[in-house]
């Protein structure tokens, strides 16, 4: 769902990491407690740019 997710081209989205950011993360635990899928269009916190995601899987 990377086309509908914002935080793939945000340097704050760390994910698998403890540097993650606190709003992708609480939405990823979110997701995980209710078996949903959340788009992120918008965000307050969004930086532009490539973030460092080698260790999240394409799936």
């Amino acid at each position: 769902h990377r086309e509908h997710c914002l935080c793939f081209t945000c340097v704050l989205f760390k994910p698998n990491s403890p540097d993650n950011c606190h709003i992708a993360q609480a939405t990823f635990e979110n997701c995980v407690k209710f078996d949903t899928v959340t788009p992120m269009w918008e965000c307050p916190e969004f930086q532009e740019g490539i973030p460092d995601i080698a260790v999240v899987s394409k799936t």
